[in-house]
């Protein structure tokens, strides 16, 4: 897995939760009704939709045969999922207390004391864990690949 791309997903993902937060939905527009992730209407994310419509964004493109626009060939729909797979995995990890089952993210995210400040914090922390597993420093520079 490329933590360059886990990464981007987790920064946009971050910026999108800051723009504006949701629960019960993946996303939401203006008049707070849920619409598709990949909606130019929504304006809302929950935690996992702010991670599918962050992938989107980041150039996804299904008509280029599933490659990340502007990437080179070997970014593919495969390493997209499995970097998808790894962030949530990462995250549930985050949201879950020590020896504890597994919390779901939509789940964590829909609790009803959960605050917007909550999910962005744990992007973060997970941000810093990514960076720390890849030998990045702060500004993102690599010293390895994740494993």
């Amino acid at each position: 897995m490329r933590p360059e791309v886990v990464l981007a997903v987790l920064e946009r993902a971050t910026q999108l939760i800051e723009q504006g937060w949701t629960q019960g939905a993946g996303a939401r527009n203006e008049w707070h009704r849920p619409v598709p992730e990949s909606s130019l209407s929504a304006c809302e994310y929950c935690l996992r939709g702010a991670i599918s419509r962050a992938a989107l964004d980041l150039g996804l493109d299904p008509t280029s045969d599933y490659r990340l626009r502007g990437s080179p060939p070997e970014v593919a729909w495969k390493e997209v999922c499995q970097a998808d797979a790894a962030l949530v995995d990462l995250l549930e990890k985050a949201v879950t207390k020590p020896g504890a089952p597994q919390v779901r993210l939509m789940a964590w995210n829909d609790s009803p004391f959960r605050t917007k400040l909550e999910v962005v914090a744990v992007l973060r922390c997970v941000e810093r864990d990514v960076k720390g597993m890849a030998g990045m420093d702060n500004a993102g520079r690599s010293g390895d690949v994740l494993p």
